[in-house]
């Protein structure tokens, strides 16, 4: 049974809900004095302070049990009424304008207390998650056009993600570089994106294809095709760069790069400049150790060293020689780059047929 402050609580909110005729059988069950002239005379406001003055009185007996039954009672009637689709009479509101202003202004605070506990646990939730929109710390700026696969995916003309060429038609960049199905472009050609007459050239996306087992939550199936309004042309600073052929793991400890126009630090501001970095290939066990309950061995690679992922460029590719084997997804949302927590990478092998149905039925 609930406390007597509780159901006090409770009994004067349910009360706001009340029409005026709904207020008569509840005061009648409470035994109310009659007010002179009848309950079917009283107003809203009268018959309220009516019944809270009863309930004072009762609560003035020194059995407290027989209160809280009363209570209860008086709140099984209260909600027995408010389902009821009869009322007790046909007074006509008194108030009415009175009694939408408290039936409105309950309904505001209700809904108002609910965004604000749901904003603050959203705030909470995101602090524990991993990072997405991840880019480069500790690397150095690349040598102009040496990555002639790299591209800029931008909205609005800014820059939100990285992704990289796999043939004269598609782009690959993360799932997640496309929220509310805004409209992208990409920019190919750029090694400086602040630079316009370094010759690169902004091609606009006419459909996209983010995996159809995409989870947000989990970070899974993270990877998404971009099929670009027209065939690029191939030349000294843009060119394709080859994906993975086999679904066998890159080994622990092999030596890759990753590339991005993203954050040099935490927090910090992006790189006009393209920046690239070294990092080496975590085996499996301890990328699933470090992320627990989030790392899939089957879809998902880590990797880590003194340079690597920060905000601002998730989509560009981890390479390994001259061969694309994943896609930055995800990285530790306190810290760029973190040992406890290695950059993670959706792993290409996992994709291939779908990649090769995609590009082959789409012309």
């Amino acid at each position: 049974m609930a406390s007597m402050d509780e159901l006090r609580d409770q009994i004067s909110v349910a009360l706001l809900k009340l029409n005026n005729s709904d207020l008569v059988p509840v005061c009648k069950h409470l035994k109310c004095d009659e007010p002179v002239g009848g309950f079917e005379n009283k107003t809203r406001r009268a018959l309220i302070r009516l019944m809270e003055k009863t309930l004072d009185s009762i609560e003035e007996t020194e059995d407290k049990e027989v209160f809280l039954q009363c209570l209860e009672n008086l709140r099984s009637l209260i909600d027995s009424v408010i389902k009821s689709t009869e009322t007790a009479s046909n007074i006509p509101p008194d108030e009415p304008n009175e009694l939408d202003m408290l039936k409105e202004k309950y309904t505001r605070l209700q809904m108002e207390q609910a965004q604000a506990c749901q904003t603050l646990e959203e705030e909470i939730v995101a602090m524990e998650q991993p990072r997405v929109n991840v880019g480069i710390v500790n690397g150095r700026e690349a040598k102009p056009h040496s990555r002639p696969y790299m591209v800029s995916v931008q909205k609005d003309k800014e820059h939100i993600c990285g992704g990289f060429l796999i043939s004269d038609r598609f782009v690959m960049t993360a799932a997640h570089c496309r929220k509310k199905k805004k409209k992208l472009t990409v920019v190919v050609g750029a090694h400086n994106l602040k630079n316009e007459n370094e010759g690169s050239v902004r091609i606009g996306v006419k459909s996209y294809h983010q995996h159809p087992d995409y989870c947000c939550d989990s970070h899974l199936n993270d990877i998404m095709l971009l099929r670009l309004e027209k065939k690029v042309k191939q030349s000294k600073t843009v060119n394709m760069i080859s994906l993975i052929k086999n679904k066998k793991d890159t080994e622990s400890g092999t030596v890759c790069s990753v590339a991005g126009w993203g954050s040099l630090r935490t927090n910090g501001s992006a790189s006009d400049c393209l920046m690239e970095a070294k990092v080496k290939i975590k085996n499996n066990t301890e990328c699933e150790r470090r992320w627990e309950g989030i790392y899939s061995v089957s879809k998902m690679m880590c990797a880590y060293s003194h340079g690597g992922s920060c905000n601002g460029d998730s989509g560009g590719p981890l390479v390994c020689g001259d061969t694309a084997v994943g896609v930055t997804s995800f990285a530790y949302s306190k810290s760029c780059n973190s040992a406890e927590h290695p950059n993670v990478y959706t792993k290409i092998s996992a994709y291939l047929p779908w990649i090769h149905q995609i590009i082959r039925n789409i012309k």
